[in-house]
């Protein structure tokens, strides 16, 4: 729970207030805003959740999530609950020997409104991964609407060039990915209802 909550804070702290959002981003006039349904590792925005509850653990009277190598399809675990809950987060689990390697986590972090997907957070290694994690978005999404790719060094004097690009839908969802979030060894994708980006925004304006 507490990386879940750590890695959130971390990704609207950057969209909000990182020099990586501002002032290098550009729009791609050529490129088309989404238009149908938008999903993430056959998670998708707007619906319910149809998966299996992830195996427990009750060893020694207590309930817990197996360990992820026992973890043999995708499934959904929310602490202390036996069904999807109508709202809150959910973690969404995969089959362990076949979970996407770009993927920090054998999970991927759901949040519901109403009972259906409100946003979904992947959290990825980093700049490592983020050239084929961007080449996969744009074959799925086509070319995004906003778009940089800046030159960003760490404290060791190493430097990367760290991608931004945003796909939006003309009801106001859209999907992000962050190369990078506070290490170059984090980055993100994200994908969020109108709601939630509104949500998003209110929360950064009152910090």
């Amino acid at each position: 729970m507490l990386i879940r909550f750590g890695l959130v804070f971390l990704l609207t702290f950057v969209s909000a207030n990182s020099a990586f959002a501002a002032g290098t981003k550009h729009k791609l006039p050529e490129a088309k805003t989404l238009d149908g349904p938008i999903s993430l590792l056959g998670i998708e925005l707007g619906q319910a959740l149809s998966l299996p509850a992830c195996p427990l653990d009750t060893s020694y009277g207590v309930t817990s999530l197996v360990r992820d190598y026992d973890i043999h399809q995708t499934c959904w675990y929310a602490y202390g609950k036996s069904s999807v809950p109508s709202y809150g987060a959910v973690d969404i689990h995969f089959d362990y020997a076949n979970k996407p390697s770009f993927l920090q986590f054998g999970y991927i972090n759901v949040s519901m409104r109403a009972g259906l997907v409100d946003k979904i957070d992947v959290f990825t290694n980093g700049v490592r991964d983020q050239d084929v994690v961007y080449t996969q978005l744009v074959s799925k999404f086509g070319k995004p609407q906003v778009y940089s790719k800046t030159e960003q060094a760490n404290l060791m004097g190493a430097k990367f060039d760290v991608i931004i690009a945003e796909w939006h839908r003309k009801d106001g969802a859209n999907v992000t990915l962050f190369g990078t979030l506070d290490k170059f060894t984090n980055g993100s994708i994200s994908a969020s209802s109108a709601a939630a980006e509104e949500e998003e925004r209110a929360r950064a304006a009152a910090h």
